[in-house]
């Protein structure tokens, strides 16, 4: 997560996607699980998250 409008939710998505493109991302739920919970791309938000009220 990251503050809305600071510039780094570009950067970090496309870096993101460059370790799930390459198979180094998939190390992590494989070692530490679940591994079926692996995401196949990130996504600047995505549809169907939960709203959290602001605090």
């Amino acid at each position: 997560m990251t503050k809305k409008g600071n510039g780094l939710v570009g950067p970090l998505n496309e870096a993101l996607n460059t370790v799930i493109g390459n198979g180094t991302y998939q190390q992590v739920p494989e070692r530490w699980g679940p591994a079926n919970e692996a995401i196949p791309e990130s996504r600047v938000n995505p549809p169907g998250l939960p709203r959290q009220a602001p605090s």
